[in-house]
């Protein structure tokens, strides 16, 4: 929608959406084809799996496969920019930036690396100038990724046992993702990678205090021994283990 204010804009869904304007139906990214990007200056690139459920190949399949021939697709077209949505998991977990290594450790970030890497080799010698955008998880309206789980937590009738923990996390806000690409578009960079998140990283207690004071909610958080819900975390939800306690700024 942001982008229609500027530019003429046409959709590839893998099904008929509601949204306004131009769209065209791929119920398969590794479908697509030169013909399909007939006329198109600028292909940004938001589509992939993500959800950890779905098994690796079928992740593989898409995120890596995908970029292959949807950059094959862009070079066939005389596509002159492709933008691809990244994210920071393609550089691994904790705190990353432009001057850390790339060591991708879930099958989500080795799938988002190995995209990044099929697309560049796609495009050697090729018109179509290549841009991934590396962020962390996105939030703004309707998100439905982990964010939303802080969302319903901060909507708790009873006491939450966080307000001791002092882990910083960075976020991006959708709005910003979206200025970005939109100055990427006006202005094309040399830097084949750019990372993006918002200006400050934040702890958990206080992110879930704002999130209920928006909502016009009371939140009471709890003093509660870190090692102690370590041990908790790590009995019954592992997976959660380093979103809360360990750093992860960008």
């Amino acid at each position: 929608r942001a982008l229609s204010t500027e530019h003429e804009v046409v959709a590839a869904v893998r099904l008929p959406s509601a949204m306004s304007g131009n769209q065209f139906v791929i119920d398969d990214i590794c479908s697509i084809t030169g013909a399909d990007l007939a006329g198109v200056e600028c292909v940004i690139h938001a589509a992939g799996v993500a959800e950890s459920g779905v098994p690796k190949e079928e992740m593989l399949r898409v995120n890596v496969k995908g970029a292959h021939f949807l950059a094959k697709a862009c070079r066939d077209a005389g596509v002159r920019q492709l933008i691809n949505l990244s994210s920071v998991k393609a550089a691994g977990e904790g705190s990353v930036g432009p001057e850390s290594p790339d060591k991708p450790v879930t099958n989500y970030g080795q799938s988002k690396f190995l995209a990044e890497r099929e697309f560049d080799a796609m495009l050697v010698g090729a018109t179509t100038r290549i841009t991934h955008l590396r962020f962390p998880i996105v939030y703004g309206a309707r998100v439905n990724n982990n964010f939303q789980t802080l969302v319903k937590l901060s909507g708790s009738v009873l006491p939450l046992p966080f307000s001791s923990l002092r882990t910083q996390r960075s976020y991006c806000f959708l709005g910003n993702l979206v200025q970005l690409v939109q100055i990427a578009l006006r202005t094309p960079t040399s830097d084949s990678i750019v990372y993006l998140a918002d200006p400050e990283s934040i702890t958990l207690p206080r992110l879930l205090m704002e999130i209920a004071r928006i909502r016009g909610k009371s939140l009471s958080l709890l003093p509660f021994p870190e090692s102690l819900l370590m041990l908790v975390v790590r009995v019954l939800k592992p997976g959660y283990m380093n979103q809360l306690f360990g750093d992860s700024i960008v």
